[in-house]
């Protein structure tokens, strides 16, 4: 298992090497951290909640677990932390373990739907 377990970390760092991307995460006491993560796209999702319309946007973002790793990393994530990326603060939805010391993050980043939209236009 041992060896199972290095491959993947082996792995992870050339993830970060060829596809990573820096973000600053945030602890909710204010400590920043800037480390390299792998981070997937943005999408956009549509929360209805009784009349209140509101866009959520989310992604994931890989980080290792070794806070000695040559990329950094959080060797404990938690969901009040935020994550900063391209200078786009995300709160922390979910965080999974994943195999060779990393975390996936699922980050999320609520967006109001305007309601002063002006009107489309009047049937009659």
């Amino acid at each position: 298992m041992a060896l199972y377990d290095n491959d993947l970390e082996a792995g992870a760092e050339l993830l970060c090497e060829a596809f990573g991307s820096s973000l600053t995460y945030v602890t909710a006491a204010g400590v920043s951290t800037t480390l390299t993560g792998v981070v997937d796209g943005e999408r956009a999702e549509t929360e209805i909640e009784g009349d209140r319309r509101t866009k959520v946007r989310k992604r994931d973002v890989v980080i290792s677990a070794d806070t000695s790793s040559t990329y950094g990393g959080i060797a404990s994530p938690n969901l009040k932390d935020t994550v900063t990326i391209s200078s786009v603060s995300y709160a922390i939805e979910k965080i999974v373990s994943l195999p060779g010391n990393a975390w996936q993050l699922q980050l999320v980043r609520p967006e109001p739907m305007d309601r002063n939209r002006a009107p489309g236009p009047t049937r009659r």
